[in-house]
């Protein structure tokens, strides 16, 4: 088993992304996450557009369990991995819309801010996410200046990010 995240924190809630490794497979337990104590859980979309529809539907029924298993005021995320395409992602969030899904997270690959802003403008059931594969502040300000996401999700440990916060401090004294 591996955890991302603490439960226990005082001055944040902490969601986890909990993966049970059962040979051959690794699942996703939200329901695990939950009776740990943390305060939400993400899990992933396993399917996307090359599985068409019958992909959406097998999406759309996991959420489903999920949401039943945990209850209906517990946070829940998906991940999707830099996986989908503009429709799909829209579809995606209007058939999530009876399930209460706190964000949809990485729907697009990096650099696609059209898209992303395109998905934005159509979807206000739930928070879009985005920026663990953003590498500078010249994407996070295309991020923000298109209106791409609800939340920005730096990775903290992104080593381009603190380079740039060295080059900035070294050449701007």
């Amino acid at each position: 088993m591996m955890i991302i995240a603490s439960s226990k924190c005082s001055y944040c809630n902490c969601f986890v992304q909990l993966l049970i490794d059962e040979c051959p497979r690794v699942i996703n337990r939200p329901d695990f996450a939950k009776d740990m104590g943390f305060h939400g859980a993400k899990f992933p979309l396993p399917f996307g557009p090359a599985q068409g529809q019958e992909g959406m539907r097998k999406n759309i029924e996991m959420v489903k369990k999920w949401r039943e298993i945990v209850g209906e005021d517990y946070p829940l995320m998906i991940d999707c991995y830099m996986s989908l395409t503009v429709p799909y992602a829209i579809e995606l969030a209007r058939r999530c819309e009876p399930y209460n899904i706190k964000w949809i997270e990485e729907t697009l690959p990096p650099d696609e801010y059209e898209g992303y802003a395109r998905i934005k403008e159509k979807v206000c059931s739930t928070l879009l996410t985005t920026g663990e594969h953003e590498y500078t502040r010249y994407g996070f300000r295309m991020l923000l200046e298109k209106k791409c996401c609800d939340v920005l999700q730096p990775d903290i440990t992104c080593k381009s990010l603190s380079t740039q916060k060295s080059y900035d401090a070294h050449f701007n004294d």
